[in-house]
């Protein structure tokens, strides 16, 4: 459990001297087993220490083990810098080399813990709904930027995982549910005030973002035709016989208006 070196002996020596004494004012309960190994919270397994003495112990735990239990003693060391009402932690010894010390190792290990270890909805709810009114100030989003513009482009593979996955776990814009959508619109017959409607709304959110509609252009002039002279090279470009492409595309123009003239006939 604990390594022979000279920090388990200074540990037990220290355990030894509460062991045998009684402790007046200020004091705080130890563990000589942590819990964290097995240890119980009967009598002989606790000892009373100063807030100095209790922070040493632990500091001195962190030297004593390896491996997960290093771990775990890393956790308990970072909790004795925790201040509530009932506690007077010792703060005095916290020099910049201590802290640097015991945050490195905490840092490392909550990495090492943390990553692939996967994270319940509720907790991910949590962390949405406390993100929620946040405002992003100046220094955050130009940090976010340029970590942006530092990032590597995503590849096509990437691309198209998070397409598939988006799609999977989205039930309003799934492929299933679009077909569903486009197939009950299919030969549906939309109202000329439906279609008002729409045009009001689009033109509404255009002006919102500041483009022109032409509603609110100044109104022209009446083109007439009569009496209206032409260039030369306007006249020759008349003149100039229509390409099979041009030609195609407004013969379908003219049946697409022979059409809508007669379902509005109709």
């Amino acid at each position: 459990m604990f390594l022979d070196n000279k920090y388990t002996r200074i540990y037990y020596q220290i355990v030894n001297r509460a062991q045998s004494r009684t402790l007046y004012g200020y004091k705080e309960k130890h563990h000589i087993i942590p819990k964290s190994f097995g240890g119980s919270n009967k009598k002989e397994n606790l000892i009373e220490l100063t807030a100095r003495e209790h922070f040493i112990c632990h500091w001195l735990l962190v030297k004593m083990t390896i491996g997960l239990n290093r771990a775990k003693m890393v956790y308990g060391l970072r909790m004795m810098n925790r201040y509530n009402e009932g506690h007077q932690r010792y703060n005095n010894v916290f020099t910049s080399r201590i802290y640097e010390y015991y945050k490195e190792e905490f840092v490392k290990e909550h990495i090492r813990r943390i990553t692939g270890r996967p994270v319940s909805a509720e907790i991910k709810q949590k962390i949405s709904d406390s993100q929620k009114g946040k405002k992003i100030t100046g220094t955050h989003l130009e940090n976010l930027r340029a970590a942006s513009k530092n990032k590597p482009p995503v590849k096509d593979e990437t691309r198209g995982k998070l397409r598939e996955a988006f799609y999977k776990n989205d039930a309003i814009n799934s492929p299933e549910s679009i077909e569903k959508r486009r197939a009950k619109r299919m030969g549906h017959e939309v109202t000329d005030e439906t279609r008002n409607k729409i045009r009001a709304t689009l033109k509404d959110t255009y002006r919102k973002k500041g483009f022109k509609v032409k509603d609110d252009l100044p109104k022209k002039e009446p083109y007439i035709r009569k009496g209206r002279k032409r260039s030369e090279e306007t006249k020759a470009k008349m003149r100039k016989p229509k390409s099979p492409e041009a030609r195609e595309n407004m013969r379908l123009a003219s049946i697409k208006r022979e059409a809508l003239k007669k379902l509005k006939l109709a």
